[in-house]
């Protein structure tokens, strides 16, 4: 065990080495691309899968009227439903990094979300 800390102390002080991130204290290591453009894939990835569901959600509510017994939505509903579920996920994610917060305080992890937040959007 303590050649493992000690070398994950070693790739922590030389970042060069490594594509990504070493959370010495927790013993683990986030893979990060170099690659800018990766990088902003990752955004842009995110971005796009939310304004495909948008456009889902748009197509699905003209089906509406074709399909019997199917409780009516408006396109408003939909996207409201939408909106709600992005707000939990949102918040999920704060409480996740209030979390990580705590346990770097209590002498666990370093890389936490709200230091380093494009990374850790990035990475996960």
């Amino acid at each position: 065990m303590d050649q493992q800390q000690s070398l994950l102390q070693y790739l922590y002080s030389h970042p060069l080495y490594l594509e990504g991130l070493v959370d010495v204290p927790t013993g683990l290591i986030y893979r990060a691309s170099p690659s800018r453009a990766r990088r902003v894939g990752s955004y842009v990835l995110i971005l796009g899968t939310m304004v495909a569901l948008a456009l889902i959600f748009g197509l699905l509510s003209g089906f509406q009227q074709s399909i019997p017994h199917l409780p009516s939505a408006t396109p408003a509903s939909l996207v409201a439903a939408a909106i709600v579920a992005l707000v939990g996920a949102v918040a999920h994610l704060g409480i996740g990094a209030i979390k990580q917060v705590q346990q770097a305080q209590a002498g666990g992890a370093t890389f936490v979300a709200l230091g380093n937040w494009l990374l850790w959007v990035h990475v996960r």
